[in-house]
């Protein structure tokens, strides 16, 4: 959730300044982002809900900042394995 964050962070400055030119709806944002070249979280294009999404992210951390020197949360089971999220028996 960090890198999501820090990703965010780095992306909201870019959405004001599309919003201050006087874009305002998701899909024409997301369409500015492409038209500049700036690759989503995933390396792809944009789309209003990503947009939506790092929006939503910002008012989240406003909300409910970290607590300063809380650590990450990784979801480690014992032993150290990574903590699945797919349901049991499923192939993705």
């Amino acid at each position: 959730m960090a890198q999501a964050d820090a990703f965010a962070a780095n992306v909201l400055p870019i959405i004001r300044d599309i919003q201050a030119s006087g874009i305002k709806s998701l899909r024409q944002i997301a369409v500015a982002l492409n038209a500049r070249g700036i690759a989503s979280a995933r390396g792809g294009t944009w789309t209003a809900v990503q947009v939506t999404d790092i929006i939503n992210r910002e008012e989240r951390l406003k909300s409910n900042p970290p607590e300063p020197g809380a650590e990450p949360q990784d979801e480690k089971a014992k032993g150290g394995e990574p903590v699945s999220r797919t349901p049991l028996g499923s192939r993705w």
